[in-house]
C-alpha cells in the first residue's frame, strides 16, 4: 500500500539538500534522484530495524513450543540459544531477500520548525554536501504531495512518503510491530508449510517497516522519506554517480516532470554569492521561475 503523509500544517515546504551539480541536474530533468538505501549517509541505515526485529522475534520464540520443530539446532542448543539462532537466520534471510528482490531507493525531504532554518537551511546539511555549501531546493509541500499521488495513480509506482522515526537504539523501536509473528511460524507442525506462510507475513512487515527508522543523531533533519521499491523485472534504469571516493547507484523517480521548487537556497561558502548569481543567470536563460537566495549563516568553508 502506498502512503503519502504530508508534513504538519505549519510546515509549508519540503527541503531537499543536494550538491551544486545535483541541483542543476534535478532542475534540468524536473526529476528527483533516489539513492539506493545501502548508500545513504547514515551508516546504521536498516540496522536499527533489523536488530530490533531480531530481538523481538527471539523473545517470542522463547515463549513458543519448539519441540514440534526438533532439528539439529534444537538438539544442540538451549531454548534461548535456539531462539536467538533461528531469529538471526530468518532476519538475515529476509534482509538479503529484500535487497535482492525488492531494491529500495529513497530521497530525503526535510521539514523545519525554526523560522531561521526555513529561510536559510541547515548548516549541517550544507556542510555535508561539500565545501561549496551545496544547495537546498524548497518545494511547496501540498503541491508536491498531490503530484506524488497522481504519479502513483497514473504509473503504478510502488512509492510512499512517510516521516522518519528517530530512535537512539534498537530497543526504542516498539515491539508491537512484530506481535504474534513468531507464533504464526510455529503453529504448524509442517515446518515447510509454516515457513512459507511466515515468509509472506515477515516479508510484508520488513518491506513496510525497515526504511522508517534512523538514528537519533539525525533528528534535526525532520525527514520525510520518499521511498520507491522496484521488483527486478520492472525496475527503472539504474544510474551511477560519484560521491567522494565511491560510486553510488540511483534512479530518477518520476515518469512526468515534477513541479519546480519555489526557492533555491545556496548554502554558506566563500563563493556563495557568485554561485547564487550563476544560478539566477542560468534559471532565467532556461525560463525556470525559481527564486534564489543565499543562506545568511556566517560559515566560512
Amino acid at each position: 500500500m502506498c502512503v503519502f503523509t504530508p508534513p504538519a500544517s505549519d510546515r509549508k515546504l519540503f527541503y531537499h539538500y543536494t550538491t551544486l551539480e545535483g541541483a542543476k541536474g534535478i532542475l534540468e530533468s524536473r526529476n528527483l534522484w533516489a539513492t539506493h538505501i545501502d548508500y545513504l549517509n547514515d551508516a546504521s541505515e536498516g540496522c536499527l530495524h533489523d536488530e530490533a526485529m531480531q530481538a523481538a522475534f527471539a523473545k517470542q520464540l522463547e515463549a513458543c513450543d519448539l519441540s514440534v520443530h526438533e532439528t539439529a539446532i534444537t538438539k544442540k542448543f538451549s531454548k534461548s540459544e535456539t531462539a536467538a539462532v533461528v531469529a538471526s537466520m530468518l532476519v538475515g534471510k529476509y534482509r538479503n531477500a529484500f535487497k535482492d528482490l525488492y531494491p529500495r531507493f529513497v530521497a530525503s525531504l526535510c521539514t523545519h520548525d525554526d523560522k531561521y532554518d526555513r529561510e536559510n537551511g541547515l548548516l549541517s546539511q550544507s556542510r555535508g554536501y561539500g565545501t561549496d555549501g551545496g544547495v537546498c531546493l524548497c518545494f511547496d509541500a501540498e503541491t508536491f504531495c498531490n503530484f506524488l499521488k497522481e504519479q502513483n495513480k497514473t504509473h503504478q509506482l510502488n512509492m510512499s512518503l512517510k516521516p522518519i522515526k528517530y530512535v537512539k537504539s534498537p530497543s526504542k523501536i516498539p515491539k508491537k510491530i512484530w506481535k504474534g509473528i513468531a507464533s504464526k511460524w510455529i503453529k504448524e507442525k509442517d515446518q515447510l508449510k509454516s515457513t512459507t506462510e511466515f515468509l509472506k507475513d515477515l516479508f510484508a512487515l520488513y518491506v513496510e517497516q525497515a526504511p522508517n527508522y534512523k538514528h537519533f543523531g539525525f533528528h534535526e533533519e525532520n525527514e520525510h522519506r520518499l521511498s520507491v521499491t522496484f521488483h527486478k523485472p520492472n525496475m527503472l534504469d539504474i544510474k551511477m554517480r560519484k560521491r567522494g571516493n565511491m560510486m553510488v547507484p540511483y534512479v530518477e523517480i518520476f515518469k512526468d516532470k515534477m513541479p519546480l521548487p519555489d526557492l533555491l537556497i545556496v548554502g554558506p561558502s566563500q563563493t556563495s554569492r557568485q554561485t547564487a548569481d550563476a544560478f539566477k543567470i542560468w534559471l532565467k536563460a532556461k525560463g525556470l521561475g525559481v527564486a534564489v537566495t543565499v543562506s545568511q549563516t556566517p560559515y566560512r568553508s
